[in-house]
């Protein structure tokens, strides 16, 4: 089979930038997502945090106390990752909270980094997605929460977005910038220059999973899934999604043609992946290698209609490995 048989874009198989900007534009169409929250028909801020992370306090302490806006709209804290079965019902302020151990609904709303804010009008439509707390961060969430609350308008939300921006001063803010870049420069297609970014960024943050997980994911745009296999070997238990670090590490093992390896790790990465096209890709690329063309062809199908689902945030590029 030929090189980029099938081209997947997906935003979920690796863990993306910190950015300190808001990353969705509000001209564009608004993506309606499911999910039950306690209040239906009410806009709403929808706030994934984890317990062990001091930004996630941050970002909570921020929204409570400097947005406005937010006590106007129902707020639902979402808690991920292994602590969230150690969460309370409510916060002390009243907020609910819903549990979201297996990534699950970080999934289906595009969230790849604790904490990112993500903003719903009443009909359940996200017109907001903010990553991290940076030091716009209370300004993008009261434009993009008072656009929920249908307070302002998308050009109104422009407006106040192309206000001046505060320049990050923290290793982890400058770091959040350069990774944001590769991210982009990967988007188009510049992948040494993306690169080079991720060698900046993991400078400032060399423990930091995102950068690790993305440098895995440019090495392997570049054909180096061995050295893809190294950065995925450096990324601490707990700090990332298992199902993100499986399927970057079934694609390398596709790469470089480890069946074995491949098939035993297939059903991991399928395994509580809330966006699994890529992984249906690569076991339709599998089941091909073993001449298994039925099973293939299910698999390839199921991937292209897990593709068209994705959210808009943060999209990469894949293609596939060459079967022989």
């Amino acid at each position: 089979m030929k090189r980029r048989m099938i081209r997947v874009l997906i935003a979920t198989s690796i863990a993306v930038a910190i950015s300190p900007l808001a990353l969705c534009d509000a001209s564009t169409s608004p993506t309606t997502v499911s999910i039950d929250l306690p209040q239906k028909d009410k806009p709403s801020a929808v706030l994934f945090v984890r317990l062990d992370q001091d930004q996630s306090k941050k970002a909570i302490d921020q929204l409570e106390k400097n947005v406005p806006v937010a006590g106007e709209l129902q707020v639902v804290v979402v808690v991920s990752g292994p602590g969230a079965k150690d969460a309370p019902a409510a916060l002390a302020n009243g907020w609910k909270v819903l549990r979201d151990a297996d990534y699950d609904l970080a999934g289906k709303m595009s969230v790849h980094v604790w904490p990112t804010l993500v903003a719903l009008d009443a009909k359940g439509a996200i017109v907001g997605h903010i990553g991290g707390v940076s030091n716009t961060f209370v300004r993008d969430a009261d434009a993009y929460l008072s656009l929920a609350a249908g307070k302002i308008d998308s050009n109104e939300v422009k407006t106040r977005l192309a206000s001046e921006l505060v320049v990050a001063d923290s290793p982890k803010e400058k770091a959040a910038r350069h990774l944001e870049l590769a991210r982009r420069m990967m988007d188009d297609g510049k992948l040494d220059a993306a690169r080079s970014e991720l060698k900046q960024a993991a400078i400032l943050q060399p423990d930091d999973a995102a950068i690790k997980l993305l440098s895995a994911a440019a090495a392997l745009e570049c054909g180096l899934a061995d050295e893809a296999m190294t950065a995925l070997e450096t990324i601490k238990p707990g700090s990332a999604p298992q199902w993100q670090l499986d399927v970057i590490r079934l694609r390398a093992f596709v790469t470089l043609q480890r069946w074995d390896e491949a098939k035993s790790l297939l059903a991991d990465a399928l395994k509580l992946n809330p966006d699994p096209a890529e992984a249906y890709y690569l076991a339709g690329v599998i089941y091909q290698h073993d001449q298994q063309f039925s099973e293939a062809a299910d698999a390839f199908r199921k991937s292209c209609e897990m593709s068209r689902k994705l959210k808009a945030a943060s999209v990469v590029p894949t293609s596939a490995p060459e079967v022989k």
